[in-house]
């Protein structure tokens, strides 16, 4: 996540400096880039908010009332991070394969997704 904000800000610095010679398409994928990243950094501010209302002020460390990030208020920008995580690992690569890129995001997934099942649900759960 770290590599991909970072080549998006590349991304941003570089758009920004030609943008006046950019096509339309281009400028129209720079704006919607934009929206994206507001959205995720509404999310953010959203759930860090309704954490600091909840907390309790004398033992700020107590979680026990916060919402953290379940999978109910993370769907709605799950699209949003997807495309910026692509967009800025397609970017750190000198020549983007979007591909490759693809598949490395997909199988990262899934084996998040599968260690998270087997490692987490099932012996909280199940045993």
């Amino acid at each position: 996540m770290g590599l991909a904000f970072a080549s998006v800000l590349k991304y941003f610095w570089q758009t920004a400096k030609s943008f006046g010679a950019l096509p339309k398409q281009e400028k129209t994928a720079f704006y919607q880039t934009i929206f994206l990243i507001f959205c995720v950094l509404g999310f953010f501010l959203m759930i860090h908010t309704v954490n600091f209302q909840q907390v309790n002020p004398r033992n700020v460390a107590d979680e026990s009332h916060s919402i953290a990030i379940q999978g109910r208020y993370f769907f709605p920008v799950m699209a949003a991070k997807f495309y910026l995580i692509f967009l800025g690992l397609s970017f750190l690569l000198s020549r983007p394969s979007w591909r490759a890129v693809a598949w490395f995001l997909f199988s990262f997934m899934l084996v998040l997704n599968l260690a998270g099942l087997f490692v987490y649900v099932i012996p909280r759960y199940y045993f």
